[in-house]
């Protein structure tokens, strides 16, 4: 598998969010943290080990945006992505008080199936 690399621009806060989901997700398929740079220069990059597989999650801030990049190297970063984003809004319907959140349950349902860690 050759390698991915997916850039978007989300708000500060909703990109935290996914880039905290994207490393659980890594961790539940087994990678491992190998590198860790803290911020510098608005930039914040971690890299993710699981064998010959790697992950490269970099922030990039600008004012009340953050434009994340996802390098995917022989793991499947779309996978990935998928997984991460789905635990995420999962998170947020699952948190909804109960008379709305039974409304939205065939919804949940569909995500729920796309949630659980792919095999990477």
């Amino acid at each position: 598998m050759s390698e991915q690399t997916y850039q978007f621009t989300l708000p500060s806060g909703l990109a935290e969010a996914l880039v905290s989901a994207l490393e659980h997700t890594l961790k539940d398929a087994g990678f491992e943290e190998s590198v860790k740079a803290g911020e510098v220069g608005g930039v914040e990059t971690s890299v993710w080990q699981r064998g010959d597989s790697r992950v490269v999650i970099t922030l990039r801030e600008s004012e009340a945006e953050e434009e994340i990049s996802v390098s995917a190297q022989k793991v499947d970063g779309a996978a990935l992505l998928k997984s991460a984003a789905s635990c995420l809004v999962l998170k947020l319907l699952e948190s909804l008080p109960a008379e709305i959140r039974t409304s939205l349950e065939p919804v949940l349902a569909q995500i729920r199936e796309l949630s659980t860690c792919p095999n990477l």
